[in-house]
């Protein structure tokens, strides 16, 4: 029992492991996120370097960081900046709302309203950009719907940022070396749940490939497998971007139609 405890691949081990993890990542954060502006990518950055742990595919630390850094740093700044200038709107307008007089009865909870949306939103945001080639206004677009159709998940990763204050105010300021990386750790255990229903490897959807030769390119094949009651069919989806939502429904239809062919064809033969 003792042996299996302590040994290379024991719990003890993989703890220590996670938590050595989590301490680098988070510093890694921090001090890539010193300029301010480069929040976006390093936040970015490590996402990208918690999911793919939390897949079993455990390569450096920095090197994973590094190179989503490198990868996302345009788009991340972009995003972070868009998404730090609204919140400073919105939080400027409540600041002031009572400036607008019998007006601000109405824009204030429309105001309000409009922060907790982008909280949400934000949440889904930088993973989703460290997992998936997409543009700017299908990564907003995107992430808006999984967080409103996903919204019990949305309320446990707020729950996993209002632990880690508690932890870190309440028990012991030390848990703030694992904040953000603890954070990100967990939305990422939650939000891998939800891309497995865009992107799923079992149950017959789409089968996410890795590209050849390349271990740090995030995924751009797809394939999808799908067994009907008349048929089995196997479509390859190969693409430079990431699928929104949409585009995933129309494939989803577009592969159901030779089954509703088939069936027509079956009721028209009886």
């Amino acid at each position: 029992m003792f042996n299996n405890l302590f040994s290379m691949d024991g719990p003890l081990y993989k703890f220590g492991n996670l938590v050595f993890d989590l301490f680098v990542l988070n510093l890694l954060w921090v001090i890539f996120s010193l300029p301010f502006f480069t929040i976006g990518a390093s936040t970015t950055a490590l996402f990208y370097a918690v999911g793919k742990r939390i897949r079993g595919d455990e390569g450096y630390l920095f090197r994973d960081f590094w190179t989503s850094f490198k990868m996302n740093f345009k788009q991340g700044t972009i995003v972070w900046l868009i998404v730090a200038v609204i919140y400073w709107v919105l939080f400027t307008n409540i600041r002031n709302i009572h400036l607008l007089g019998k007006m601000a009865t109405i824009m204030y909870p429309l105001q309000l309203v409009m922060l907790i949306e982008l909280s949400i939103i934000t949440v889904y945001i930088f993973p989703l950009l460290s997992r998936f080639h997409i543009k700017v206004k299908d990564l907003f677009k995107t992430a808006f719907f999984m967080a409103n159709r996903h919204f019990i998940t949305t309320i446990l990763c707020f729950a996993a940022f209002a632990g880690m204050i508690f932890l870190t105010v309440k028990v012991h300021p030390i848990f703030i070396l694992f904040f953000v990386s603890g954070y990100a750790w967990w939305v990422s255990y939650m939000l891998e749940r939800v891309f497995k229903k865009y992107i799923p490897e079992s149950a017959g959807g789409l089968k996410v490939v890795e590209e050849e030769n390349s271990e740090d390119q995030p995924w751009k094949k797809y394939k999808r497998e799908k067994a009907t009651e008349d048929q089995e069919y196997t479509t390859n989806i190969e693409m430079d971007a990431y699928q929104t939502w949409e585009d995933i429904q129309a494939q989803r239809e577009r592969l159901e139609e030779p089954s509703e062919s088939s069936s027509e064809k079956n009721q028209a033969n009886e």
